[in-house]
């Protein structure tokens, strides 16, 4: 028997954690693709306390954190986008060593049951086939690929779009 993933909206006091999960998420993910200072640097960048904060107080943000054994394992944020009837998934984001036991798919039904949204949309970096897999078998659908900056480097991104 699974036993349900509590999912509840982040708080301050989740800080620390979400930052902890970050930093050692960023690097299983982007290992191989991304340099390590470079990930270093925008996880600091990113992450920064005091952004975080803003981001967890925004009323019009949904920041979700999934618990398990009473810590904060995994974390989801999405953002209104442009048309207003979109959301921006910004990040989404499970401790490596718990890749493949479902927290993913529960924050992203938790987001799904939260939000009177139209679609959803993600952009994930080219080369990163198990986050691309992931999405692709969570119902998200390839809309193009465009250049962007992750820190100084320019890097390709798909982006792709959900219905809800």
């Amino acid at each position: 028997m699974t036993v349900a993933t509590p999912i509840e909206r982040a708080t301050i006091q989740d800080l620390p954690a979400i930052q902890r999960v970050a930093d050692w998420s960023f690097q299983a993910a982007y290992a191989g693709l991304l340099d390590e200072r470079l990930l270093a640097a925008v996880v600091e960048e990113w992450y920064a306390t005091e952004r975080l904060r803003e981001q967890i107080t925004d009323p019009d943000s949904l920041f979700l954190v999934a618990r398990r054994g009473g810590r904060v394992r995994g974390y989801v944020n999405v953002e209104p986008d442009d048309p207003p009837e979109t959301y921006y998934l910004s990040r989404l984001y499970v401790e490596p060593l718990l890749w493949g036991n479902g927290i993913g798919s529960e924050l992203l039904a938790a987001v799904d049951r939260r939000l009177s949204a139209a679609s959803l949309r993600l952009t994930v970096l080219a080369g990163n086939e198990r986050a691309i897999g992931f999405y692709e078998r969570q119902g998200f659908e390839y809309v193009t690929t465009e250049t962007t900056t992750f820190g100084p480097t320019a890097v390709e991104e798909h982006v792709y779009r959900k219905p809800l």
